[in-house]
């Protein structure tokens, strides 16, 4: 990299700086900021997304942002994006004139394979050896635990999330406006989304696209996410400052 390029790359990101501190809810200063990252170290990635969402909240039509969060998530999952074509409608209010996509998700091909080979070898293997249909009855009921999990579809919209398993005979529909709070397990392996109602449905995080689910519910339900990070800390949320000056810091 040339010294010019360095010194150019030095202004920017001091104009970037002040701009912030004279109005950290500037979303184009932010986008600038958010661009900086992706190019400056591929650890300030969570810092990035931060900043997108960001913008998002401040300006749900800020097309850049989107994209560029919408890009993010396609290469998390594996950069299939037919599994991604609701990002746009979900995230754009100018959208209406387009037709309503759902968004599918469920677990890997390989997983799917490996647990149902599993399940018939063993099905096999106990009718051939057991001859007590108890025992029969309480195998297959075991059988069901992983037949359970393997066997959920994740369905995504503008109205809400629809989970299904055991290939649609269970099924739990949960819109965007009833839920009440989501939560995460201590080793982020599953997440618990609850309605007022009393109803939850839990993903796991071995779901395709488990990343992606989180950054729906974080645009669709801002909220939940401020009452979150309020109720860990003891203090009520704040807005802009709390995202762009750990972020900025990078520039520094």
């Amino acid at each position: 990299m040339s010294i010019t390029a360095t010194r150019n790359q030095r202004k920017a990101a001091k104009r970037i700086q002040q701009a912030l501190r004279k109005n950290p809810y500037d979303t184009e200063a932010l986008f600038q900021l958010a661009c900086t990252l992706e190019t400056h170290d591929r650890h300030d990635l969570p810092r990035k997304r931060q900043v997108l969402h960001r913008i998002l909240h401040l300006e749900p039509a800020h097309r850049q942002a989107r994209q560029m969060l919408f890009e993010m998530d396609r290469a998390m999952i594996g950069g299939n994006p037919s599994r991604l074509s609701a990002a746009v409608i979900l995230t754009d209010p100018s959208a209406n004139d387009l037709p309503e996509r759902t968004l599918i998700l469920r677990y890997s091909i390989v997983h799917q394979i490996l647990v149902y080979l599993f399940i018939a070898c063993t099905g096999l293997a106990s009718l051939t050896i057991i001859r007590d249909s108890r025992i029969l009855a309480v195998v297959g009921a075991c059988l069901l635990l992983p037949l359970w999990f393997i066997s959920a579809v994740i369905e995504i919209d503008d109205s809400g999330l629809r989970v299904s398993r055991l290939f649609g005979m269970v099924h739990s529909v949960i819109p965007w406006n009833e839920i009440r709070q989501y939560k995460q397990t201590a080793l982020r392996q599953s997440i618990q989304i609850l309605t007022g109602q009393g109803r939850s449905v839990k993903v796991s995080a071995q779901i395709q696209g488990y990343p992606f689910i989180l950054d729906i519910l974080q645009q669709m339900r801002p909220d939940l996410f401020h009452t979150a990070e309020s109720a860990r800390t003891g203090t009520l949320p704040q807005d802009g400052p709390t995202v762009t000056s750990v972020a900025i810091k990078v520039l520094e």
